[in-house]
């Protein structure tokens, strides 16, 4: 009996090996023949009749993002210790002249210090300053627990010195220590420091060819650095202008940060209102009487046109004038984006502010002789920066952007980003369930919560409405749904991936279950976080990155055919697995492009590329267990249809309950002679091919 394998299938790791579909031959009742996966690692599923190993990976940036991101709290003891605990045996630490004793006189004296670790797996320096009068050790240790030393060392420095150490954390917080035995020395500590050696891409947006990096504190165009000391968090952003703004602009977020981006220049997101308001008095000049009251704010203007304006200050005092000018003085704007000051004040006696006139930064002070009558419009007190959110998405089809901040969705006012109104929001889910993303579907927005979907309906202010959908299932992060045209929105849910159209359906439950448990299956790690999770879409192709154990952020992919449903399982590895956080579509060079957590950034899929930077690309493929259920299997020969010609290695191997009993070098352009194998039997007989570098498999026969 002929057992032939032709890898048009899906992956299916979900149903037993066995129960895979097979039938028989027509032409050759003797065979049997199954297109059924159950390995299908780093090989294409985009064509009929064949697996193609995937396109290869290279970095953008030759160098990665080096970090200043400081990770140890009161390393420089400036006025004290605080930060530190004292665990010492007898001894004890203190804080000494902006440094830290260690006073070892009476017994071992101890600090100690907990870490906590944004990124595991990476590498982290810690560097140290010690004065020590004498020849007196000291034991420098970190580990996952107070006093294990499991991560590095402990290490003994005898002599003063500046001192670093490389190490690579393994859990989310790791426990320093340094320890002085008991001896006569004392010891000074200084200028103790943790940073990560590289900062991770968190966020990837591309405008009009340009590359803007979120990585740590800082932000990149084009992998140079254009602000840093920001908050290391996650970030969220969108490219739009101004109605009256022709520049398409960036706007980001964290949480903590809010930036407008113009190019190579990072400006705050909206403008404050002045701190205080401006004093009045008599200036040169005549023609105003009565008495007056002035407010300012400060303004970007392009060109002639007002984009962006702060609320107004508070008032001055009144000015009582006599067929007088009045002066006007403030204080300059520390705001960079900031081009002119506009001055309103009231008519004489009034108690409303008109737009007098603008003055453009240099100035701060202004006589004004202007009539009442020939005062501006009214100054507007709804020009509020937007809230500190860490989502942000638009803008929808009349202008409007959207913020999540906590279980709130906030708006702007209409194709003015710049301008959030405090009253402009709407609860939408629990205070328990934030938000966790939003994603625009047919035109609609849908705000998603861990556990549910709420359509928002409405056109503007006082009109949103949530509406809460019959979902499954929210997101589980940041980047846990996307929309798909056709289909509706795929999200995350905590035990797998939804598909949300009207109804949820779990897609992932037929084939893929194991995995969404936890659950390694043939060299397919489970998945251990699905905060960390991400689902993009490019060409016809889904993918969804996942983090499993031993990792903070996904170094796995699923990449789903949006037609066919056939699934292949990426791993891109340079020399070391590549944990992925971000990616985007570079939308003007059609190319898929990725934020790693090494401070890289890489074009993915490039059909440019057979290796990932360099490293051949290792592949497999595995049938489906045949079984007989009256007798066993005695494997005799094997044939493979492959074409190996340009790969670097190339391997068939006959399975047989579960034990590799013959393997086969594989070589050359679809060689397709016998080859044979030693004596053996089973209940239970599989093939797989399995390589690095570029191969074509089409299929593979067992008699």
């Amino acid at each position: 009996m002929g057992l032939i394998f032709k890898p048009n299938g899906i992956l299916d790791i979900a149903t037993a090996a066995t129960d895979l579909p097979a039938q028989r031959s027509d032409k050759m009742p003797d065979n049997v023949y199954s297109e059924a996966l159950t390995r299908c690692k780093n090989l294409r599923i985009d064509r009929k009749g064949l697996l193609t190993v995937r396109d290869g990976s290279s970095k953008i940036n030759a160098t990665a993002f080096a970090s200043n991101v400081e990770l140890v709290t009161n390393g420089t003891f400036t006025t004290d210790i605080s930060g530190w605990t004292d665990s010492s045996a007898g001894g004890s630490i203190s804080w000494d002249a902006g440094t830290m004793l260690l006073n070892s006189t009476s017994g071992n004296a101890i600090a100690d210090q907990a870490i906590s670790i944004t990124t595991i797996n990476v590498a982290h320096t810690l560097t140290f300053d010690l004065t020590i009068s004498g020849n007196s050790p000291i034991f420098v240790s970190i580990g996952t627990v107070a006093g294990l030393v499991d991560i590095y060392g402990p290490t003994t420095y005898s002599i003063s010195g500046s001192y670093s150490a490389s190490f690579t954390p393994t859990a989310s917080t790791v426990y320093l220590r340094f320890t002085k035995t008991t001896g006569a020395v004392n010891i000074n500590l200084d200028t103790v420091s943790i940073k990560r050696d590289v900062d991770p891409v968190n966020l990837l947006i591309e405008q009009a060819g340009n590359r803007y990096a979120f990585a740590g504190p800082q932000i990149f165009r084009n992998e140079i650095s254009i602000v840093s000391g920001l908050t290391d968090a996650q970030w969220s952003g969108i490219k739009y202008n101004a109605f009256n703004d022709t520049t398409q602009q960036i706007y980001a977020l964290n949480g903590t940060d809010r930036k407008r981006i113009e190019g190579s220049t990072v400006y705050e997101w909206g403008i404050a209102a002045p701190g205080a308001g401006p004093t009045v008095g008599v200036g040169t000049g005549t023609g105003l009487t009565g008495s007056y009251l002035s407010k300012i704010t400060y303004a970007r203007k392009v060109g002639s046109v007002v984009v962006s304006e702060s609320n107004p200050s508070s008032a001055s005092s009144s000015q009582s004038l006599a067929n007088q000018a009045l002066r006007v003085t403030w204080a300059a704007s520390s705001d960079a984006q900031v081009t002119h000051v506009r001055v309103y004040r009231t008519t004489a006696n009034g108690s409303i502010y008109y737009h007098d006139q603008d003055v453009a930064i240099g100035s701060v002070t202004v006589d004004t002789t202007t009539a009442d009558s020939s005062l501006g419009s009214q100054v507007e007190t709804d020009h509020d920066r937007p809230p500190l959110g860490t989502v942000v998405s638009g803008p929808a089809f009349d202008g409007t952007c959207f913020i999540i901040y906590n279980n709130n969705l906030y708006f702007c006012k209409p194709k003015q980003p710049d301008y959030w109104p405090a009253l402009y929001f709407v609860e939408v889910s629990t205070v328990q369930f934030p938000g966790q993303t939003l994603v625009f579907h047919n035109g609609q927005l849908h705000y998603l919560s861990t556990n549910d979907i709420y359509l928002i309906q409405g056109t503007g202010a006082g009109s949103f409405l949530p509406i809460k959908q019959n979902s499954k299932t929210g997101a589980q992060g940041v980047f846990g749904a996307v929309s798909v045209k056709g289909k509706g929105i795929i999200h995350t849910g905590k035990d797998g991936i939804y598909l949300y159209s009207g109804t949820d359906q779990k897609i992932t439950e037929l084939t893929l279950e194991p995995l969404f448990r936890g659950e390694t299956v043939n060299g397919m790690p489970g998945v251990s976080n699905m905060t960390t999770a991400w689902l993009h879409v490019f060409g016809n192709n889904l993918y969804f990155g996942y983090t499993s154990s031993g990792y903070t952020y996904p170094t796995n992919i699923l990449v789903i055919n949006l037609d066919t449903n056939r699934t292949s399982y990426y791993v891109y590895n340079d020399g070391s697995v590549v944990s992925i956080r971000c990616l985007t579509t570079d939308e003007t060079n059609n190319r898929l492009i990725v934020g790693d957590t090494i401070g890289f950034i890489r074009k993915i899929e490039d059909k440019s590329q057979t290796t990932d930077s360099s490293s051949a690309i290792a592949w497999e493929v595995q049938s489906m267990d045949y079984t007989l259920q009256t007798r066993r299997h005695f494997p005799r020969y094997a044939k493979y249809d492959v074409d190996a010609s340009a790969a670097t290695t190339c391997t068939g191997a006959i399975i047989v309950d579960g034990t590799t009993v013959q393997s086969h070098t594989l070589s050359g352009v679809r060689d397709t002679g016998y080859r044979h194998i030693e004596t053996s039997n089973g209940r239970r007989c599989a093939l797989k091919i399995s390589g690095t570098g570029p191969a074509t498999v089409y299929a593979s026969e067992l008699e």
